[in-house]
C-alpha cells in the first residue's frame, strides 16, 4: 500500500533509481505535463528539458532518465523491443502509477524459454475490453510431431513409421516409396490440432487474468491459434533464430489495477507465473496430452471421411450407434450423464468404413422425406437438434 500511496497527489517524491531505467524526481502532474509538452512540440523531447547529459544518462524500454541534477524523465510511446525480464522490472517500476502508464509496455519481449510475447494494444482503463497480446513460439517446443501438423521435414528413408503411432501415416494411406516422399498431414488434422491447443490453453488459464476465446462443442478453424511456416514482424531484428513452423496464440489480458492505479507486481506475476506455466504445459510429448491431441485429430479426419461417404451414398445424415445425443440442459452443449445411447433400427441400419474408427454401424437417413415419430420425451427433438450441427466434427469427450 505504501508503494501505491507514494504516487498519489501532485507532490514531488524522493529520488529513486532502479534497473528499469528510472531516475530523478517525478510526480504524476509533472509526468502528464511532460507528455503534453512532448506531443505539442512534435518531437520526442520536451523543449529544453530532459536532455541527457554525458556520462550520467540511462535509458531502458520507453523511459530514459537524464542526469541526477536535472531530475527529469521522458516518456516514449514507441513499441519496445526487449526481454521478458526487463518487462518484469518495468512493471515493478510503474507499480502504483496512473493506469495510462501501461501504454509504455506495447512491444515485443523475448522469453528465456524460447517464446516471444507481443503486446499489441493496451486497454485505456481497467473497465475497458482486455488488452490484446500474442505469444509466438516454435512448434517444436510443444512436441507436436508429423501426426499432428502439416509441416514436416523431408524423409530420408523408405521406412516412415512413427514411434508411438503404430501405423504408417500418409495423406493417401499409401506406403512411402523413397527418400523424395513427404510425410504430410491433412489440412483437417492441422485445424484439429489448433482447436485442441486452444481448448487446452483455456483450461490451463482458467480463472486467470490472461485468457483465450472459449470453444464450443464443434472442432473449428479458430483464429485464436494459428500455424505459420515462417514468422516475420515489423521490428528491425528477427524474433527467432530457430526454424519454423511457428505457433501463434492470440490472448486477452485484463491488466490488473487498484482502482485506476497500476498493479505492476501483480501484472508481472500474470506473465512470469500464469502465462509461463501454461505455455510450458503445452507439451504434447507428455503421454496424456499427446494421446488426447492425436484422438482429436482422428475424430476430425473420420468426420471428413464420413462427409464424403454421405455424398457418395446419397445420405443426408449418419448417426453412429452408442451416440449420446441428449444434453444436460437446453443451454448446455455437454452430454447428459446416464443418457440412453442411440441404437439404429434395422430398417435404417448401415455400416461405414472410417480411416481411424474402422467399421462403424449407425442410422443412415436417406435423402427425401423422413418422418420421426414417437411418444413424449422419446428424443424426437433431441435427435433433430443434434442433427443440425452434424456437418461439423464434434469434440470427443
Amino acid at each position: 500500500m505504501a508503494a501505491r500511496d507514494s504516487y498519489r497527489g501532485s507532490q514531488n517524491h524522493s529520488h529513486r533509481s532502479d534497473s528499469s531505467g528510472y531516475s530523478g524526481r517525478q510526480s504524476n502532474s509533472s509526468y502528464s505535463s511532460d507528455r503534453q509538452s512532448r506531443h505539442s512540440s512534435g518531437s520526442g523531447h520536451s523543449s529544453g528539458q530532459g536532455r541527457p547529459s554525458s556520462g550520467s544518462s540511462r535509458s531502458s524500454g520507453n523511459y530514459s532518465g537524464s542526469s541526477r541534477g536535472s531530475g527529469q524523465r521522458r516518456f516514449n510511446d514507441e513499441p519496445r523491443e526487449s526481454t521478458l525480464n526487463e518487462l518484469t522490472s518495468h512493471l515493478h517500476a510503474i507499480d502504483g502509477r496512473s493506469y495510462a502508464a501501461y501504454k509504455a509496455i506495447v512491444g515485443r519481449y523475448r522469453s528465456p524459454l524460447g517464446w516471444v510475447l507481443y503486446i499489441d494494444r493496451i486497454q485505456p482503463d481497467p473497465y475497458a475490453p482486455p488488452t490484446a497480446i500474442r505469444v509466438v513460439l516454435p512448434l517444436a517446443l510443444t512436441g507436436a510431431d508429423a501426426r499432428l501438423t502439416g509441416f514436416t521435414p523431408r524423409l530420408t528413408g523408405a521406412d516412415a513409421r512413427l514411434t508411438g503411432a503404430n501405423e504408417t501415416l500418409t495423406e493417401a494411406n499409401e506406403p512411402l516409396t523413397g527418400a523424395n516422399s513427404h510425410l504430410t498431414a491433412s489440412p483437417t488434422r492441422a485445424v484439429a490440432l489448433r482447436d485442441y491447443l486452444a481448448r487446452t490453453l483455456r483450461e490451463l488459464l482458467k480463472g486467470q487474468a490472461i485468457s483465450i476465446a472459449p470453444a464450443g462443442q464443434e472442432i473449428l478453424e479458430r483464429s485464436s491459434v494459428n500455424l505459420h511456416e515462417t514468422w516475420q514482424d515489423d521490428f528491425s531484428t528477427p524474433a527467432f533464430n530457430a526454424p519454423g513452423p511457428y505457433l501463434e496464440l492470440r490472448l486477452r489480458w485484463s491488466l490488473p489495477a487498484f482502482g485506476r492505479e497500476i498493479a505492476g507486481r501483480q501484472a508481472a506475476r500474470n506473465l512470469n507465473l500464469d502465462l509461463a506455466r501454461a505455455i510450458a504445459s503445452l507439451d504434447l510429448r507428455e503421454s496424456e496430452l499427446g494421446a488426447e491431441a492425436w484422438k482429436h485429430c482422428q475424430v476430425a479426419e473420420d468426420h471428413a471421411a464420413l462427409q464424403e461417404i454421405l455424398v457418395e451414398r446419397g445420405w443426408v445424415a449418419f448417426l453412429a450407434d452408442g451416440a449420446n445425443l441428449a444434453r444436460r440442459s437446453g443451454v448446455s452443449q455437454l452430454p447428459l450423464e446416464g443418457g440412453v445411447p442411440l441404437t439404429a433400427p434395422e430398417t435404417l441400419a448401415q455400416t461405414v468404413q472410417l480411416p481411424h474408427a474402422g467399421v462403424v454401424r449407425g442410422t443412415a437417413i436417406p435423402a427425401g422425406v423422413t418422418v420421426i415419430a414417437g411418444g413424449g420425451y422419446h428424443g424426437k427433438s433431441t435427435l433433430l437438434k443434434r442433427h443440425c450441427p452434424g456437418h461439423l466434427p464434434a469434440y470427443p469427450r
